[in-house]
């Protein structure tokens, strides 16, 4: 019963990747009761822009799932596209109840990252943003740590320096901006 309300989506499959077992939350993870999941091929379930990735590591991941992880979008039966996060673990002693004659499994927990992903993009475009807006300001910026090292000028700092942002980086600001000093 845990392996069914588990709040992440899990999977058993053979080494060919046929799913064998699925619990409820994976169902409900690509909107399909579990019944269509069953011997059926887990790469059905993967994006197409994935599939070659996932052709070529689920081998490797097989084998010796631990400590790997692939992210892998996968689609919903709507067609609505998912973000997900894969970890295995072997199951060569444990065999789950209704399958029989196989002993090469793996256990496959599939989390929805989609939030994830979202906010890591949103992170990159503010990022993105604020290096724009720094370069463009006209005015001299410089940002010094508590050392007087250089962390990161704007372009207008650097062409009074007459030196590329990134040579500035790491020199003390007395070096680029007093002369003599020590």
């Amino acid at each position: 019963i845990l392996f069914d309300l588990s709040p992440v989506g899990y999977v058993v499959t053979d080494s060919a990747g046929m799913i064998l077992r699925a619990n409820q939350t994976m169902g409900a993870l690509l909107d399909l009761d579990i019944g269509s999941l069953l011997e059926k091929p887990l790469g059905a379930h993967i994006h197409p822009k994935d599939k070659d990735l996932f052709f070529g590591q689920f081998r490797t991941f097989f084998k010796n799932p631990a400590a790997k992880r692939l992210e892998m979008r996968m689609v919903r039966y709507d067609g609505t596209v998912l973000d997900t996060m894969m970890e295995g673990r072997r199951m060569e002693a444990a065999v789950p109840d209704g399958i029989i004659g196989r002993q090469e499994l793996i256990l496959i927990s599939i989390s929805d990252i989609t939030q994830r992903k979202a906010a890591e993009a949103a992170i990159v475009r503010a990022k993105d943003q604020w290096e724009q807006i720094f370069d463009a300001v006209p005015d001299l910026i410089a940002i010094i740590d508590d050392r007087y090292t250089i962390v990161r000028v704007n372009m207008a700092m650097a062409r009074r320096i007459g030196m590329s942002p990134s040579e500035c980086i790491g020199k003390k600001c007395y070096q680029l901006l007093h002369s003599g000093g020590t």
